[in-house]
């Protein structure tokens, strides 16, 4: 059956039986068949002689930066041999001391094993949980003293407070190294006690109350000896183990967010069922908090520290979305983050637990990021010793692309597949009515990378079976704007397609991403189905 005639897109012309630009198509520049020379570039309809842009040089008909150009190092022709690359206009090995090649996964990376946790000093010899590299050797920060395999903070971990394995009595809390009564307590006989409220140590270790009697602001009193559990404040007897005015003693009020717990200002949200609820907008959300005081009432995760106390937070998903935390801004203590289920059992995915990140000069502070299914979840913070913390929650939503990979990309790699679906998202460059593929991943902040073109690694191409142009576009979605960051349409010279002589692939080259959750967002925009192509990225930490 005739298909008709070939239908172009309002600034094309049919040349030789194809849809072409003849603005900028340097076969047929300004009219079918004019083709330019080999030094000139389609320019408006005009062969024009080729510029390179500042900072480049001429080399055969390319322009290239010969600064960092491995076939024209320093000058045109200088190629640089099997194993260098070329730095600052001088071809260098690649992978120079401290740095070794290692096998990661089923690729071999250059890796610097002088501080690399999974690999320091050789190849494959990993740090105990907790435990960092430093000039090759495993172990503990400046803050933190090696008990076996892990790192604890002797100043204030009651299991091993001072030294390793020395652990506080119940009811002593570890402070610069020692064990003491936490503040408002006494150390007497029967262990640490509020000799405020305490009958048997009413005033001062040893002062017991007659019978009838209650110890009242450290004075024993009948006033409330009909009310047991209770104490004589402000002309009323109160329950100081509950009383927010009166907590642990009279006129001990408990500030903003804490309530009064066992005598004691804990966190509002010391337990699960009293849990902040968070609500995702379209941009990060901040919130801030402190375990200062707080109960251990958590499950724990083989990541965090086994002495911490911890808060919960709480949050309801109506779809499968990808949601990160973190506590990058505290500033008091070594904190830990994981999530838990609508039960309160930890949720054991890879990155739902973390004590630290990895982020330069922010290491003992903590990054959960995980997909998770419809459902109500818990964060709790926690960590070792206390303090006051900021938390930070971001989400993509299930909504910003027709598929989203469960799993996060780390380092570099190549993914291919086809691109097929529903347009969910509109790229901030252009609009296409096709369905999009989301690659999402994790980052402190820095330069990330992503390509099509064949040049970088990637490729595009339409299926057997379809018609028309085809034309990808990339983008770099940040969680923390909520919006497209950066985003190529055509990417230029290597960027053509298998079946397409047009530099219409895309790529994104060193775009400094949000620290976060950040997304690389394939699409096309001319038809609805049936590009095939595969992806090239680099995700820096």
């Amino acid at each position: 059956m005739d298909a008709g005639p070939l239908a172009c897109l309002a600034d094309e012309r049919i040349c030789d039986g194809l849809c072409v630009k003849t603005e900028t198509d340097e076969e047929n520049c300004g009219s079918c068949s004019n083709a330019c020379a080999a030094a000139e570039r389609c320019v408006d309809g005009v062969c024009a002689a080729l510029a390179c842009a500042s900072g480049e040089t001429m080399c055969g008909t390319s322009c290239v930066v010969t600064t960092s150009d491995n076939t024209n190092c320093g000058s045109c022709g200088n190629a640089c041999a099997a194993g260098e690359m070329c730095t600052a206009s001088v071809c260098q090995s690649d992978c120079a001391a401290p740095n070794q090649r290692c096998m990661v996964g089923t690729m071999t990376v250059c890796l610097d094993t002088s501080r690399d946790d999974a690999n320091c000093g050789a190849c494959g010899d990993a740090c105990p949980a907790g435990q960092t590299c430093a000039g090759s050797v495993c172990g503990c920060d400046d803050a933190r003293t090696a008990c076996g395999a892990t790192c604890v903070d002797a100043e204030t971990d009651v299991a091993n407070c001072g030294v390793c394995a020395r652990a506080c009595s119940a009811g002593e809390i570890c402070r610069t190294g020692s064990c003491r009564c936490d503040t408002g307590l006494t150390d007497c006989a029967a262990g640490c006690v509020n000799t405020r409220t305490n009958n048997a140590n009413c005033g001062t270790c040893g002062m017991a109350c007659l019978s009838g009697q209650s110890c009242s602001d450290g004075a024993c009193s009948s006033v409330c000896a009909g009310m047991p559990g209770t104490i004589f404040c402000a002309g009323a007897c109160v329950n100081s183990s509950t009383s927010a005015m009166h907590c642990g003693g009279c006129g001990n009020v408990c500030g903003a967010g804490t309530s009064c717990g066992g005598g004691t200002c804990r966190p509002s949200n010391d337990l699960r069922a009293n849990a902040i609820p968070i609500t995702f907008a379209a941009a990060e959300v901040t919130l801030t908090g402190t375990t200062t005081d707080a109960l251990r009432d958590g499950p724990g995760s083989s990541c965090i520290c086994t002495s911490g106390v911890d808060v919960w937070y709480t949050f309801t998903l109506t779809t499968t979305d990808i949601v990160y935390f973190d506590t990058l801004a505290t500033s008091t203590f070594d904190s830990a983050l994981y999530l838990t289920n609508s039960a309160g059992a930890t949720i054991t995915t890879a990155g739902a637990c973390n004590d630290d990140s990895g982020c330069t000069g922010l290491f003992n502070k903590a990054q959960i990021a995980a997909s998770l299914g419809a459902g109500t979840y818990y964060v709790v913070v926690s960590g070792c010793g206390a303090g006051a913390f900021t938390l930070h929650a971001q989400r993509i939503a299930n909504s910003v692309s027709s598929f989203i990979y469960g799993t996060a990309i780390t380092g570099s790699a190549t993914s291919s597949t086809v691109l097929v679906g529903t347009s969910e998202h509109t790229p901030m460059c252009t609009a296409g009515p096709s369905g999009e593929d989301l690659y999402w991943f994790v980052t402190c902040g820095g330069a990330q990378s992503a390509s099509l073109c064949a040049s970088d690694g990637g490729s595009w191409r339409r299926m057997s079976g379809t018609t028309g142009p085809f034309d990808p576009v990339l983008t770099l979605f940040s969680a923390s704007t909520g919006a497209d960051i950066a985003c190529n349409d055509d990417g230029g010279t290597g960027c053509a397609g298998a079946d397409s002589p047009l530099t219409f692939g895309s790529r994104l080259s060193a775009v400094a991403a949000p620290r976060g959750l950040n997304a690389f967002i394939v699409d096309e925009r001319n038809q609805t189905a049936g590009l095939i192509y595969t992806i090239r990225y680099t995700v820096t930490r």
